[in-house]
């Protein structure tokens, strides 16, 4: 009996070893055979063959070599910087300088110009292959700061009150729809816009006491483009700046170009017939230079690429700034970038190679005399008008301290080449250049500065290069820009210079 339990129990242990050394066979044959790595596969190991396979997410191989060959790249695209500083994506409470200035400044007057915020694409991928962005305002996240958190609570509510004779009653408030149409504002646009109104709030209504809950309303003017994105980037804005949000008591006002010039400071009705053939022979000589037909090159096989990744004709993705505005519904928003039936799928770096063509010519119109012409011409009315409330509050203190204008990147970026400034990169979403007009103690002399984006640039304006201390410039020095010119004299030299080349 001892004798037959003994043979059972060896039996069972070299069954049991039989069956392991079977088992782990098996295991290694299939993580050889590549069966784990099916995306089907439900095999309880598959993650362990994936991590097996899978290469260091921090590796960052090269791009692509001259036959177009591809390689491969994990990266995250709002871990690339050109990207990430592109779509601006709230990443924390907004920083910046504004109002950061010694306590014997006293600040009187500010103004501040941005781009709208995160938009669907306006130039989508052809063929429908593009990323339907949702246009609901998601603020789930921001539980922490309980004006954000809100937001659309309060836009809920106002917008079935608001007065019907306002002149933007045709577009919504604030972002609520599933799915976005061409060029609307996005949730993530909103909240971009009402985060830096309330880092406003803190700088120039709590510290600089700029204006307060029982003026506001005489002291905060808003001038928006005729647009629903900059509609709403500006409410937004205001939202976050404002120490009580009264919709009927805004003063929002609708303006009929994009660089907001009123014939009150210019004196003309701020058209410069002509004007547009300037800025399209900048173009033209930018697209002309050796090193922006290099990158072409180099963009033809990016597009190879591409067209057989998305199933796109060539042809139809001819332009850099087109595609990169159709690519930036994925970058910008975390999506799934496509792949093929290959499983070769879009990489940051591909994105990433897009902008370098765009970035070259943004650059290379930033530095040139014709787009520079063109830029003064289309700025000279927001400057004058710059000009003239800071004389007006120099003068009796009158009218309204704080002037916000919702533009464009076609808005910022002639702005920024006007001032001479050094970043000739297209415009981030959410953009802000801001210019205010302080006074000093013991003093009868008047200052300003410029900021872009939050940093002190006024020692890169044009008119105060050299002649700055401490980040502030004199005002004398603004007010000698403009010299003896009306806008139609600087026109008709803008245009005569041109001819003449």
């Amino acid at each position: 009996m001892f004798y037959m339990r003994l043979n059972r129990l060896l039996s069972l242990r070299n069954i049991i070893i039989i069956g392991t050394i079977t088992l782990i066979f098996t295991f290694f044959k299939l993580i050889y055979s590549g069966d784990l790595n099916s995306e089907n596969s439900n095999h309880p190991f598959a993650r362990v063959s994936e991590r097996i396979q899978q290469k260091p997410k921090t590796m960052e191989i090269d791009w692509y070599d001259d036959s177009g060959h591809r390689h491969e790249d994990a990266r995250s695209p709002l871990s690339v910087a050109r990207i990430a500083k592109y779509c601006n994506h709230p990443r924390g409470e907004p920083s910046g300088e504004e109002g950061l200035v010694p306590k014997d400044y006293v600040l009187l007057n500010a103004h501040v110009v941005i781009r709208h915020g995160d938009r669907s694409p306006i130039s989508k991928l052809p063929d429908g292959k593009h990323e339907n962005i949702s246009c609901l305002t998601d603020v789930t996240q921001f539980a922490h700061v309980p004006k954000l958190y809100n937001y659309v609570h309060v836009m809920a509510s106002v917008s079935q009150d608001r007065s019907k004779e306002s002149p933007f009653k045709m577009w919504g408030m604030y972002p609520a729809h599933s799915v976005c149409a061409d060029g609307q504002l996005t949730g993530l646009g909103a909240i971009q816009h009402v985060l830096n109104g309330i880092h406003f709030s803190e700088r120039y209504h709590y510290q600089h006491k700029l204006f307060n809950e029982n003026n506001w309303q005489d002291k905060v003017v808003a001038y928006s483009t005729e647009v629903s994105r900059t509609y709403q980037s500006a409410i937004a804005f205001l939202y976050g700046l404002l120490p009580k949000f009264e919709f009927d008591n805004i003063n929002l006002k609708r303006a009929n170009n994009i660089n907001f010039c009123e014939y009150k400071f210019v004196g003309t009705t701020c058209f410069c017939q002509g004007l547009e053939n300037v800025y399209v022979r900048a173009g033209q000589e930018c697209r002309a230079e050796m090193g922006y037909m290099s990158l072409m090159k180099r963009f033809k096989n990016l597009t190879r690429h591409l067209s057989d990744i998305l199933g796109i004709q060539e042809h139809k993705l001819q332009w850099p700034t087109s595609l990169m505005d159709g690519l930036s519904s994925f970058a910008c928003h975390r999506a799934h970038f496509p792949c093929n039936a290959n499983r070769t799928c879009l990489t940051s770096r591909d994105i990433e190679a897009v902008w370098e063509p765009v970035d070259y010519l943004s650059n290379c119109l930033n530095k040139s005399p014709k787009y520079i012409s063109f830029a003064k011409v289309s700025m000279f009315g927001l400057l004058k008008k710059i000009v003239s409330a800071f004389e007006m509050a120099i003068h009796n203190g009158n009218g309204p301290s704080f002037h916000l204008y919702s533009g464009h990147d076609t808005t910022v970026s002639p702005l920024i080449a006007t001032l001479g400034l050094e970043d000739g990169l297209w415009p981030g979403y959410a953009t802000r250049i801001v210019f205010e007009l302080y006074s000093r103690l013991n003093s009868k002399d008047y200052f300003f500065r410029v900021l872009q984006n939050g940093k002190v640039v006024t020692s890169e304006v044009v008119f105060c290069k050299g002649l700055t201390n401490g980040g502030f410039c004199n005002l004398e020095h603004f007010f000698k820009y403009f010299g003896d010119y009306t806008f139609d004299q600087l026109c008709h030299s803008v245009l005569a210079s041109i001819k003449s080349q």
